[in-house]
């Protein structure tokens, strides 16, 4: 296949040695010069003494005019490009390939170059793509965009960006102007190739003269992207959305025209590919309703992903023993009822509820057609699903993200899809290859000052333990987990969580309502209502609990962490300690005589309720509920610390009492003369979490 690319690239530079083959500043360089520079590049590679057809070079890419001859130098003789920008040329692995990489890995050789993914989808991968999917795609494209020689393009990604060498070549190879950079936009042309979030980023700038074709990779082609592409485009206008993956090259591409409305993507497989949307299982799904990954076959694919070993490195392959080529994708589809293939996202953006995915689609229209946001970027995280907006800055409009979630709330059919929180700033931040940073935007989620976004619910979401969890909830408890843990029941929390150590876990427990079918004395039990409460703890966290697991609640619920310690204790699961924050006294006769039990929820349920204006009948109910179930439990010692942090109210638990419940104890007095005290005056709420914070760090080493 080098050979290949020798020959054609040969028949372009005689063919169209007199047009020009780049443009930049205002300067051109002619085919006949760029050919001559390139050969001169390929005599000083082949004239190395230790020199091999596939030896890897590091070309960090400055600028077109400098790079391109040395690039098209350095493939004529058969090297292979470590394409990179200039700040990763330093990269350790970038030396380690140039000096253990040289000449073919097993048996393969003519390599075209080894390309970073994004680096916005996690770790930043090392593409092999090879000759035969280089020129495929680059053959392809040119097909799709007929375009005669002598054609101006204008290419907004970097040439070290996977998919943008096709346009690449296929420019070198059928006689096109090629200009590189949002400088030369402002010309139009015939061609404009980018990614959508580079084209928002250009502006609003009024060209003489539209472009025909406007070329998209990297990204969807969201609705709100659209006004801005008409903006660029001739009166004839077309634009080419493609979808695809530097280890398979364009997948499905769609032509529309671009002064028609928006469509969603819904592309055909490109010629030479096997695409299927593929289950768990591995096997085809082919009903128009079904979501699933996205696998390519074919004869022209990437080479395959180079991985280190050791002190060296290895090729793993994609070629199937049957001769072909398989990748299967991170990317989720599903086909229409044209039998189109309908792009949905990464997998990483969607959620999976009891092993099906859920198309995000209705939460993404909702949003996107609020007035006050651009774009939308949806992610599913430890925290569940977070929803980034980009403000529509030109609207005039203010975003008020608790406005938002009253709306979303009420108009989403699906609770599912409702995000754990909304994220919004005034751009989103772009990698060096044109694209949304994901993985930016992924790391601050917890500290989105640091892009100056506003965030709403303004702390992040706390875990939630309770017994209607499915598979992903269970997933986010555990990703929260941290080697000491507190589980916590009962108000205070978000106080906790707004000083909580990164390195401490801090997880919900809620308190069970008051079952409706409880109407008197019998059938409330603090130990049964425990014992249910572990039951799913356990089950929720595979019994894995951390090095070190904290119990704590404030008021009455401090009373259930109680219980629930006293049955993990019981059932030979370590406790490392219980902490109650202003509990009720449980002996005192409110509790313990019954028949103040009896006339109390009598009162509340008939000519007492005018005394509770604010309290519903079912709330009403639920106090009777809870002084019941302290009333009737025979209250255990335990066999491990507690805490308590009290106030001097008259129905607070006696620092005297503490005897009565284990040897091993501590009381933290705070100067709080009512109950709601402890939660309302931010003295006392800083002092409180930062004794118990403070203890946890401790007592965790």
């Amino acid at each position: 296949m080098l050979n290949v690319w020798r020959q054609a690239w040969a028949a372009a530079a005689e063919r169209y040695g007199a047009l020009p083959a780049l443009q930049e500043e205002g300067r051109q360089l002619s085919y006949a010069r760029l050919a001559l520079e390139a050969d001169s590049f390929r005599q000083h590679y082949e004239g190395q003494p230790d020199w091999l057809i596939g030896r890897c070079v590091c070309i960090p890419w400055v600028s077109a005019r400098s790079s391109l001859p040395e690039l098209i130098g350095l493939w004529l003789a058969g090297g292979v490009w470590i394409a990179c920008e200039p700040s990763a040329a330093a990269d350790p692995a970038v030396a380690s390939i140039t000096q253990r990489v040289q000449g073919s890995l097993e048996g393969r050789a003519g390599w075209q170059s080894l390309l970073r993914s994004s680096g916005s989808m996690g770790q930043p991968k090392w593409i092999v793509r090879g000759w035969r999917q280089a020129l495929n795609e680059a053959s392809l494209y040119r097909q799709r965009l007929d375009l005669p020689a002598g054609s101006t393009s204008t290419m907004l990604v970097n040439p070290w960006f996977g998919a943008s060498t096709k346009h690449l070549l296929a420019g070198l190879l059928g006689g096109w102007q090629q200009r590189f950079g949002s400088a030369e936009a402002l010309e139009g042309g015939d061609l404009l190739y980018g990614t959508p979030s580079q084209l928002l980023a250009l502006g609003e700038e009024t060209l003489s003269a539209g472009y025909h074709w406007i070329s998209l990779t990297g990204e969807p082609c969201r609705a709100s992207v659209w006004p801005q592409l008409q903006r660029w485009g001739a009166l004839d206008a077309r634009c080419l959305n493609a979808f695809g993956a530097s280890e398979t090259g364009v997948i499905a591409d769609q032509v529309l025209p671009l002064h028609a409305d928006w469509c969603g993507f819904e592309g055909t497989p490109c010629l030479g590919k096997q695409v299927a949307v593929v289950g768990d299982d591995g096997r085809p799904m082919t009903s128009p309703d079904d979501i699933g990954r996205i696998q390519v076959r074919g004869d022209a694919l990437a080479e395959g992903v180079l991985m280190q070993v050791g002190d060296g490195w290895s090729l793993d392959s994609f070629l199937q023993p049957d001769g072909t080529m398989r990748v299967l994708t991170a990317d989720l589809g599903l086909w229409s009822e044209r039998h189109g293939l309908q792009l949905l996202g990464r997998s990483n953006e969607l959620l999976k509820r009891h092993g099906e995915w859920i198309d995000l689609s209705s939460l993404r229209r909702l949003l996107e057609a609020q007035p006050e946001i651009r774009r939308v970027q949806l992610m599913d995280g430890e925290q569940g699903l977070v929803a980034w907006l980009e403000r529509d800055v030109e609207a005039g409009r203010t975003l008020e993200l608790e406005a938002l979630e009253v709306r979303l709330r009420e108009s989403l059919g699906d609770p599912r899809l409702l995000p754990q929180c909304l994220l919004a700033l005034d751009q989103f931040p772009m990698n060096a290859n044109g694209k949304v940073d994901l993985g930016l935007l992924r790391g601050s989620v917890e500290q989105p000052e640091r892009l100056g976004a506003n965030r709403w619910p303004p702390l992040p979401a706390i875990p939630v333990l309770h017994p209607l969890l499915d598979s992903l909830d269970h997933a986010q408890l555990l990703a929260a987990w941290r080697p000491c843990n507190l589980l916590w029941c009962g108000g205070g929390l978000r106080e906790l969580q707004s000083s909580r150590p990164p390195e401490l876990g801090l997880v919900q427990q809620i308190f069970p309502g008051c079952p409706s079918t409880w109407r008197g004395p019998n059938g409330a039990s603090l130990e049964v209502l425990a014992r249910e409460q572990v039951d799913t703890l356990l089950r929720s966290t595979e019994s894995h609990l951390g090095q070190r697991f904290w119990l704590g609640g404030y008021s009455v619920a401090a009373w259930l962490s109680y219980a629930m310690a006293a049955e993990l204790l019981e059932r030979g699961h370590g406790v490392a300690g219980v902490i109650l924050l202003d509990p009720v006294n449980p002996w005192s006769p409110t509790y313990q005589w019954a028949w103040r039990r009896r006339v109390a929820r009598l009162w509340r349920s008939g000519a007492g309720r005018r005394w509770y204006p604010g309290l519903s009948a079912q709330q009403l109910h639920q106090k009777a509920w809870l002084q019941e179930l302290l009333g009737q439990w025979q209250i255990p010692a335990l066999n491990c610390p507690l805490i308590l942090i009290s106030g001097s109210w008259p129905a607070a638990l006696p620092p005297g009492q503490l005897s009565r419940l284990t040897p091993h104890s501590n009381h933290w007095p705070v100067s709080a003369a009512e109950h709601h005290e402890v939660l309302s005056d931010p003295v006392l709420v800083d002092q409180w979490t930062g004794w118990i914070w403070n203890h946890l760090r401790r007592a965790s080493g």
